[in-house]
């Protein structure tokens, strides 16, 4: 074989592995409300970063997300400095977006006070992450938005204070059409019920979420942990998913989150829970354990009519949840 031949094949070779590699499964975590832990149990939260440092590159873990109600008592500042010790622990080593739940509303300035939150969680804090992409509003971290990459892909995790405003849907969706190149994951505290999409959940949808044909995942806390899917307009899969695990009895179960493996070239969605505290996966009705399959990540062109409304036929998008059992004081 002539060299340059011999050349060409090691040049494919070489190729052809780096895109294998590119394309392997990575892992987000998604930490639920960690209210009464960070009042009760801060060790809690604190294991939790500490186990997702230590153990970010075995796991392939590429970003942390967290579901909003950081604390119990928006005017505690002990709340805070609680969970801002946890989040310091991945500062500068693992990079993470968190988003305002009902219960991190302050009451300094009503009727949605977030001014405690924005101290501890600051503009500032983000924008030396590499992945930080922008805010809204001006100088407040209540909506913001990352961008990352993992199986070859470009993603963008999207941060939406809880129960949005009008305007500021209106800069979710700006934000998502201006990266019409990227897999878009809707992280925000209130959106489904154990039946159905809340009052939040359904202006999110019709608003934002099934208008976009890059959007295809959802993650919410709130209530007690389940999953739905549905398809979007444009004929994707959109996961939606909510996890919470807290209450103010059971301290063990203040320690679980949720590790979700995306894996785009299979089509699939796969999450479990792990306590790094009692060193075990959650099992039973509220494990979080499933997988979605034949999930399709669209391309970033919208197709057209007559192919959405095929795909959603073949999709046959009823609701697929897991209902909870009694979990005590959740919201």
């Amino acid at each position: 074989m002539p060299a340059s031949c011999r050349k060409a094949v090691i040049a494919a070779t070489c190729l052809l592995s780096f895109a294998q590699l590119h394309a392997e499964p990575f892992k987000i975590a998604v930490i639920p409300d960690t209210q009464w832990a960070t009042q009760k149990w801060p060790e809690l939260p604190l294991a939790m970063t500490k186990w997702l440092v230590a153990n970010q590159k075995k796991e392939n873990i590429r970003y942390v997300l967290h579901v909003g109600d950081l604390v119990q008592v928006g005017s505690s500042e002990q709340e805070w400095k609680n969970i801002d010790k946890a989040f310091s622990v991945l500062d500068g080593k693992l990079d993470y977006i968190v988003v305002p739940g009902n219960h991190d509303m302050d009451r300094i300035n009503p009727p949605r006070s977030t001014v405690l939150y924005n101290k501890y969680f600051p503009v500032k804090r983000f924008e030396e992450m590499k992945g930080f992409g922008g805010n809204y509003p001006e100088g407040s971290n209540d909506n913001s938005y990352h961008t990352l990459k993992g199986s070859g892909k470009k993603w963008l995790v999207l941060g939406l204070n809880f129960s949005p405003a009008d305007d500021e849907i209106a800069w979710a969706n700006k934000v998502v059409e201006g990266h019409a190149d990227h897999q878009v994951i809707l992280l925000t505290h209130s959106y489904l019920t154990h039946t159905e999409r809340d009052r939040a959940g359904k202006i999110l949808w019709e608003k934002l979420v099934k208008r976009h044909a890059n959007i295809s995942m959802v993650f919410c806390g709130h209530l007690s942990t389940v999953h739905s899917r549905d398809v979007g307009e444009n004929g994707n899969t959109v996961c939606e998913m909510l996890f919470n695990w807290q209450n103010d009895q059971d301290a063990d179960m203040n320690s679980y989150f949720a590790i979700i493996t995306i894996d785009p070239e299979a089509g699939t969605i796969s999450s479990r829970a792990y306590s790094p505290t009692l060193d075990k996966d959650l099992e039973g009705g509220r494990s979080g354990k499933f997988e979605f399959d034949k999930v399709r990540f669209m391309s970033t062109e919208k197709a057209p009519a007559e192919n959405a409304e095929k795909v959603k036929e073949e999709a046959k998008p009823a609701k697929e949840q897991e209902k909870p059992a009694n979990a005590g004081s959740l919201r």
